[in-house]
C-alpha cells in the first residue's frame, strides 16, 4: 500500500504569492491542506467538495521561501473509499518503582527489554556496591544505570529507585535483584509499575509515519524527493501555548490511474497531522464555536 504524510508543523496559508500564519486567524485553520485543481483552497467544511482536489503540505520558512510545496496526486471524489479522524492520544511510559535495598554488599539488578520493536530478551545487568544506607545504595544504582548508553531506562529517586522508560512503547521486565552469590535479596520489592501505552499523534509517533512512508517509496515522484524531509519533532508554539502532537486524518484513495498499478497498490493512504496544543481552542482542528469533525471531513468526502 503506497502511503503518503503530510504533516502541518508550520501549516500556512498562500494567498497569490504572499504566505500567511494562519494561526494569527485560527478561522484560517480550514484553508491548510486542500488545493482544488482551480488553484483555490478548500476550507474544512461540512460541504462536498465538487472538483479534483491535491492534499499539500506548505512547508514555507521566511528564511526560506523557495521551499517546496509538497502535493499529492490529484484526487477525485469519487475514489475516496474512507476517511478517519484519530485524535492526539499521550503515550504512557512505563515507571518500576523498587525499594528497600540492603545497606552492605553488592547488588545486581537485570533489566530486561521485552517490547516488540527491540531484540527479544535483551539484557543489561547493573552491578554495585551498595553504601552506608537505602539512599546512598540508590545512588550508586542511578549513577550506574544512567551511565549506560544502551539503557533503555531512565533512574531516578531518593528514598525508592524509580526506573522509567526512554522511549514510548518500551517495556521492560525488572529480575528481583541478587547479591555477589546470585541470591535474591528478599528485603527488596517492586512497590509499583506503571503499564506502558502507545500514543497516537506524538512526536515519536509522526516520526515513525514519516520514516516508513520514506521507506515505502512513492507512485507519484513529480512533487515528492525519494527520502522527504521529516517534520513534525519538536514542539510548536500556537498562539503563544506548546503543541503536544497531532490529531491525523487517515484517508484511503483507489488508485485507478493505470492497469499495471500491483494489487498492494491499489489503494493509497495518505495522513494528514494537524497540531493539537494544551489548549484544544489553539489546535488546528478547532474553530471558533465549532470543533472540525471526522463527520464533517466524511461529508466533505462524499461518504
Amino acid at each position: 500500500m503506497e502511503r503518503q504524510v503530510f504533516v502541518h508543523y508550520n501549516p500556512t496559508v498562500k494567498t497569490g504569492t504572499t504566505a500567511l500564519n494562519p494561526f494569527d486567524a485560527v478561522a484560517d485553520i480550514g484553508k491548510v491542506p486542500f488545493i482544488g485543481l482551480s488553484g483555490a483552497n478548500i476550507p474544512i467544511t461540512a460541504t462536498k467538495i465538487t472538483e479534483p482536489f491535491y492534499v499539500t503540505q506548505i512547508t514555507y520558512d521566511p528564511s526560506n521561501p523557495t521551499e517546496e510545496v509538497r502535493k499529492s496526486k490529484l484526487i477525485n471524489i469519487a475514489d475516496i473509499t474512507s476517511a478517519k479522524l484519530v485524535a492526539y492520544k499521550a503515550a504512557i511510559k512505563q515507571v518500576t518503582t523498587l525499594g528497600v535495598f540492603p545497606t552492605t554488599g553488592i547488588v545486581n539488578l537485570k533489566l530486561v527489554r521485552l517490547d516488540k520493536n527491540h531484540t527479544p530478551y535483551d539484557s543489561i545487568t547493573y552491578s554495585v556496591d551498595t553504601g552506608a544506607s537505602n539512599d546512598l545504595t540508590i545512588d550508586n544504582l542511578i549513577a550506574a544505570i544512567n551511565a549506560n548508553p544502551r539503557s533503555f531506562v531512565v533512574a531516578s529517586g531518593t528514598t525508592t529507585l524509580v526506573l522509567t522508560a526512554k522511549e514510548d512503547g518500551t517495556s521492560f521486565f525488572t529480575a528481583l535483584p541478587t547479591d555477589k552469590d546470585g541470591l535474591e535479596i528478599s528485603t527488596i520489592t517492586i512497590t509499583a509499575t506503571t503499564t506502558p501505552e502507545e500514543g497516537s499523534g506524538t512526536f515519536a509517533h509522526i516520526k515513525a509515519l514519516q520514516e516508513e512512508a520514506a521507506g515505502l517509496g512513492f507512485l507519484n515522484r513529480t512533487y515528492f524527493p525519494q527520502t522527504p524531509t521529516l517534520y513534525g519533532l519538536t514542539p510548536v508554539t500556537v498562539e503563544d501555548v506548546p503543541s503536544v502532537g497531532y490529531d491525523l486524518l487517515y484517508i484511503n484513495v483507489k488508485n485507478n490511474n493505470s492497469e499495471n498499478v500491483v494489487s498492494g497498490n491499489k489503494v493509497s493512504t495518505i495522513i494528514i497531522a494537524f497540531v493539537t496544543a494544551n489548549d484544544t481552542d489553539k489546535s488546528a482542528l478547532t474553530i471558533p464555536v465549532t470543533d472540525i469533525t471526522e463527520a464533517m471531513f466524511k461529508t466533505m468526502f462524499g461518504l
